[in-house]
């Protein structure tokens, strides 16, 4: 095992520890250690640097938690986004991908410390698309498989001589010929059963006459080919017809033909002055507004706290224990960092907590 492979190792272990409970112990215990061990110095400026300033989409000056630079002329060619564990949603993406395509920054890398997303900023596409791996560290049973991806992708001397680059380049290449197959083979099996060939038939009808010894006959065997529909996760396509219809869960109903529901698409998030923002669940989605309002309106989170308080316990609070009075179990199980200086009760039986348009008004 080598240095690299020792590190994943000590690394999975902490994330196995439950131990890294904010952003700077990530950063501390997971992701210098790597690059250290991948030949990244970060005690040399000319090559790494915490806390990098970069211009963002609004032109705002922002920082990006490392950057790793060509030695010789100081130009940035990876950027590392940092998160806390399990707090890497989609705004952060939104925002590695700002600073990197503002500053023409090849390799993008987003990270809480157990999911490693690697990312090319100028390949074309919606952000997920150009994701050309992700990596889970917390897999302590794929530490050779994980260590061979990070040499060949993030090793210094890969990284300066665009050998890093061309391998993700190829691999996200690779990946989406893979994804276009894998999408045409219900079209093309639908193709297949409409005209099915004689090895086709014939394969079939030697498998029922060896599962029950009796050959069914070739005309009934095509028949029941082009009766067969395809069915993909999304959709039923039947081999009788050209186009895609709604997979259907039951038989229609009797009588009168009903009217066709409304279609409907669930989606976690929310639209903030015209910006649409996913998020990995509704308690999310509501850390992620109330971040945004206290940006907005610094005495936001003030307000929002007197008018959710409970007789015993409080919906937001600077302190963690004010949230669950005296339940140390609770304010373990049920709170969250909103990384603004308070913590969310996360404890809602009934959905979000509703925050009324005057409150939004106000700001």
């Amino acid at each position: 095992m080598d240095n690299l492979e020792r590190t994943l190792t000590t690394a999975a272990g902490h994330l196995r520890s439950g131990l890294l409970d904010n952003e700077q112990q990530v950063k501390t215990s997971i992701i210098l250690p790597i690059l250290r061990a991948l030949g990244w110095d970060d005690a040399d400026p000319r090559e790494f640097r915490a806390e990098y300033r970069v211009k963002d989409a609004g032109a705002n000056i922002r920082r990006v938690d490392y950057v790793l630079l060509d030695h010789d002329d100081g130009s940035p060619l990876v950027f590392f986004e940092a998160k806390a564990v399990d707090r890497a949603g989609a705004r952060a993406v939104d925002q590695l991908f700002s600073y990197g395509f503002h500053r023409g920054v090849p390799f993008l890398v987003l990270t809480d410390g157990a999911r490693w997303d690697f990312y090319l900023s100028m390949a074309g596409g919606h952000y997920d698309e150009r994701r050309f791996y992700s990596l889970d560290l917390d897999q302590s049973d794929k530490v050779f498989e994980h260590a061979e991806f990070l040499k060949r992708h993030l090793d210094r001397d890969r990284v300066r001589s665009g050998n890093a680059r061309r391998a993700a380049e190829d691999l996200l290449e690779g990946n989406r010929k893979r994804d276009r197959a894998r999408r045409a083979i219900p079209d093309v099996f639908k193709d297949l059963l409409q005209r099915p060939d004689e090895m086709l038939i014939r394969s079939l009808a030697d498998q029922v006459e060896t599962a029950h010894g009796i050959r069914p006959e070739t005309a009934d065997v095509e028949e029941y080919l082009k009766s067969v529909e395809v069915r993909s996760k999304d959709t039923t396509v039947s081999a009788t017809s050209r186009t895609s219809e709604p997979r259907q869960a039951s038989p229609p109903p009797r009588g009168p033909e009903a009217p066709p529901a409304p279609a409907r698409l669930w989606l976690v998030g929310f639209v903030l002055d015209g910006e649409s923002v996913r998020t990995g669940s509704a308690i999310g989605a509501l850390a992620e507004i109330l971040k945004r309002f206290d940006e907005m309106a610094p005495d936001f989170m003030d307000r929002f706290a007197s008018r959710t308080a409970g007789t015993t316990r409080k919906r937001v609070a600077m302190n963690r224990v004010d949230l669950f009075p005296g339940l140390p179990d609770s304010v373990e199980k049920h709170s969250r960092d909103l990384e603004n200086g308070w913590w969310l009760n996360t404890d809602i039986p009934r959905g979000v907590v509703e925050i009324k348009k005057t409150d939004r008004d106000r700001m």
